[in-house]
């Protein structure tokens, strides 16, 4: 009891959602943070309609030596969460459970997608364009650049809001018309480049 108390003190000052769950894959604790993000919670109940994901594979969660350090990424409530678990077995008992925690990584997923990415049109940005095109070209694969003709003329025209509407139109129309290997990025003002495998 006083080994649970002290796990139990511990957990709740985490602001991580954590469970520990049971070799019989029952829940045994949630902390604060896993009671609001899953509701209800109960001692005893499965967990495994809570934690399976057809594409992570069957009891993804459970660790069989706490040398096994993976993370593993799962969506829950549209929100994206990096888990990571390990075994853990209570004085006396045989088969170990596992501690499991979440820690939702929205605005660290949100931050990469805004540091490699255009912020006007989605494209990826010049910058990551510079990082990958080295090891594009060595391993055999084509560039397109696209210089949009009369851009000039749309912005002088009918503004700059007319612009940004034809950078958005022309980035959406290539990406979906792009294979999902092939990458489009936007240089600068009117000018994309495109990385063929």
């Amino acid at each position: 009891v006083t080994e649970q108390h002290y796990l139990k003190t511990a957990f709740d000052a985490v602001g991580d959602a954590g469970v520990i769950v049971s070799s019989s894959q029952t829940l045994l604790y949630a902390n604060r943070a896993a009671e609001g993000l899953w509701e209800p919670l109960y001692f005893g109940m499965d967990v495994q309609p809570l934690l399976n994901r057809d594409s992570l594979g069957t009891r993804w969660w459970v660790r069989r030596t706490a040398s096994t350090f993976e993370e593993q990424r799962i969506v829950i409530n549209e929100q994206p969460y990096s888990a990571s678990s390990a075994p853990f077995r209570f004085a006396g008992e045989e088969e170990a459970s596992t501690i499991l925690t979440l820690r939702n990584v929205a605005d660290e997923e949100e931050l990469q997608r805004l540091a490699t990415h255009d912020a006007l049109t989605g494209a990826y940005n010049v910058r990551y364009f510079a990082q990958i095109l080295p090891e594009h070209i060595e391993s055999g694969g084509s560039l397109a650049l696209i210089d949009l003709d009369y851009f000039k003329s749309i912005n002088d025209e009918l503004g700059h809001a007319a612009g940004d509407a034809a950078l958005i139109t022309f980035a959406n129309l290539m990406r979906h018309t792009l294979r999902s290997d092939e990458i489009l990025a936007r240089l600068g003002g009117d000018e994309f480049a495109i990385l063929v495998s």
